[in-house]
C-alpha cells in the first residue's frame, strides 16, 4: 500500500517508462559520452512538514520511508507524513531529536541513533519509543550519546558508529557487549559506520585511520602508503560498498577505490582527472549503484555523479529543474536506492527525489540506430523536449503517439528551456540558438 502511495505522488515521472515501447525501440548498450540530466524532485516538506536537514533515507519491509532528521523522525507512506519528536509530557516520545540513522531488526522494530540523545528502539505496534543504555558494565561510565550509523549482521547484533568508536549491542539479550579482542586495535575516535559485506565480513572505514576489515577472527588495516600505488588513495575513509558483481567500492577523500581481494591491491579513479570534473570535489562521501550498475556518489558538498565501472568514467549530475544547484550546495549524506529502484538523496535541505525510469534515458534507438541523448528538458505542461543526434524531440505524456522530431539545430549539444518555453542550444562552433516552438521561429545569436 506504501510502495503505491509513493508511485502515486509521482505518477507522471513514472509515466516515462511507456518511452521504452514506443518510436524508441530499446536502451542501446553503448558508452554515454554525456548522461542526460535526470527528471528529479526536490522535496522540502511532506504533507505541511518542514524537513529540514536530512541525515538519513531509510524504507522498512512495509514500504514506508523513515527520515531521521534534525527535527525528529519523519515517517512517510506516499500519502502522508508523521513527524516523531520529543514530547516531555510523553514517556514514550523519542529521547532526542537530532536523528542520524534507522534500520530495522528481523522483528519489524525500528533502531535509531542520534546525535546527543543516545539510542532508542521504536515499536511499530504500540507506536512507543524506549531508550537504550549502551553501557557494557552496568557500574561503568556511560559511552557517547553522539551516535552515528547501524548496521545488523546475521546474528542480530547491532553495530553501532560513533564519535568514540564503535559498540556492539545484542538483540537477543538486550544488552550491550564488549568487542572481541582482535578489534581492540581500532581507532577510539570518529568511526561513523560499520558495513558487512556478502561474506559477512566486517568492514571499519576510519576517517582518519584508513580501513579495517574483520571475518569473526582476523583483522587487517589498510592504510595509504607513498611508496605504494596499489595501497588505500587516502587515510580519511569515508564509506564502503558492496556491489551486485561483488565488487568492493571505498570512498575516500581522494576518490573512489576499488579493492582487489585477491590482490589485496587498490585501484585509483580520481573525478578530478576528468575536466568535466573541475567542480566536483574529490571527497567521496556516500554511494549506492542502480539496476545498470553505475555507481551514484554524493561528493562532499560539491555535488552528485555517476560513475560506469564499465568504462571507467564520471559523469556529473545536472541540467534540469535546476538539479546542479540542490547538489551542488548540500552534502548527500545517504543515498536510498528503494524497493522499486527510485533513488532518494538526503540532503541538507531536505531531500532528492529521482525516480526509477528517469534513470535509464541516457541512450536511445530507432530504426536509423542510435539517438545519443545530450539533454532531456521537462516542459510546463508535462512534455518533454529530447535532444538527440542534433534533433529535438518533442514528448507528450498521455499522447506518447504524437512523440514527433520537433527541430534540427545543427552542433547541438546542450539545451535549457526558459520560463515562456522557449528553447536555447549551446552549438559546437555555431554560437547560441533560440527556437520559439509557439512562432516556429529559429534564430543564431
Amino acid at each position: 500500500m506504501s510502495r503505491i502511495g509513493i508511485v502515486r505522488l509521482f505518477i507522471p515521472f513514472i509515466l516515462l517508462a511507456l518511452l521504452w515501447g514506443r518510436p524508441f525501440a530499446a536502451l542501446a548498450s553503448v558508452n554515454p559520452l554525456i548522461t542526460a540530466a535526470p527528471y528529479a524532485k526536490h522535496i522540502t516538506t511532506l504533507d505541511n512538514i518542514s524537513l529540514g536537514e536530512v541525515n538519513s533515507i531509510f524504507q522498512s519491509r512495509n514500504g514506508y520511508l523513515w527520515l531521521g532528521t534534525n527535527e525528529g523522525l519523519v515517517r512517510f507512506d506516499g500519502y502522508n507524513a508523521k513527524r516523531f519528536s520529543v514530547n516531555a509530557d510523553d514517556p514514550h516520545s523519542i529521547n532526542h531529536n537530532r536523528v542520524f540513522d534507522v534500520i530495522e531488526d528481523d522483528s519489524g522494530d525500528l533502531w535509531i541513533s542520534t546525535f546527543g540523545g543516545g539510542l532508542s528502539v521504536f515499536s511499530p505496534q504500540s507506536g512507543h519509543f524506549k531508550r537504550v543504555d549502551l553501557r557494557i558494565d552496568p557500574n561503568g561510565p556511560p559511552v557517547t550519546q553522539q551516535l552515528y550509523n547501524l548496521t545488523i549482521d546475521k546474528e542480530q547484533t547491532l553495530w553501532v558508529g560513533s564519535t568514540q568508536g564503535v559498540f556492539r549491542f545484542d538483540l537477543n539479550t538486550q544488552k550491550a557487549i564488549a568487542l572481541p579482542k582482535p578489534l581492540a586495535i581500532l581507532p577510539g575516535g570518529l568511526l561513523s559506520t560499520v558495513y558487512i559485506d556478502k561474506q559477512q565480513h566486517l568492514w571499519f572505514p576510519s576517517t582518519l585511520k584508513g580501513l579495517f576489515w574483520y571475518d569473526g577472527k582476523n583483522i587487517r588495516h589498510y592504510n595509504h602508503d607513498p611508496q605504494d600505488s596499489g595501497s588505500l588513495s587516502n587515510d580519511g575513509v569515508r564509506s564502503v560498498y558492496e556491489d551486485k558483481k561483488g565488487r568492493l567500492w571505498v570512498a575516500t577523500k581522494m576518490g573512489l577505490d576499488l579493492f582487489d581481494r585477491k590482490t589485496q591491491q587498490f585501484s585509483h579513479f580520481t573525478p578530478a582527472k576528468h575536466s568535466e570534473m573541475a567542480a566536483i570535489d574529490n571527497d567521496i562521501y556516500s554511494m549506492t549503484s542502480d539496476a545498470q550498475g553505475r555507481l551514484w556518489l554524493g561528493a562532499m558538498g560539491r555535488g552528485v555523479l555517476t560513475f560506469d565501472p564499465r568504462y571507467g568514467e564520471f559523469t556529473p549530475v545536472s541540467g534540469s529543474h535546476d538539479l546542479a544547484k540542490q547538489f551542488n550546495r548540500n552534502v548527500v549524506s545517504k543515498i536510498l536506492n528503494d524497493s522499486d529502484g527510485s533513488l532518494w538523496f538526503a540532503t541538507q535541505d531536505g531531500m532528492i527525489y529521482i525516480p526509477q525510469p528517469a534513470l535509464y534515458i541516457s541512450n536511445l534507438s530507432n530504426a536509423s540506430g542510435t539517438l545519443k541523448v545530450t539533454e532531456i528538458q521537462q516542459l510546463k505542461d508535462d512534455s518533454f523536449a529530447v535532444l538527440a543526434n542534433y534533433q529535438v524531440f518533442d514528448v507528450k505524456l498521455g499522447d506518447l503517439s504524437s512523440t514527433r522530431i520537433a527541430q534540427k539545430v545543427d552542433q547541438a549539444y546542450r539545451m535549457a528551456v526558459d520560463q515562456n518555453d522557449d528553447w536555447w542550444f549551446a552549438t559546437i562552433g555555431m554560437g547560441l540558438s533560440h527556437w520559439s516552438p509557439s512562432h516556429n521561429y529559429m534564430y543564431c545569436i
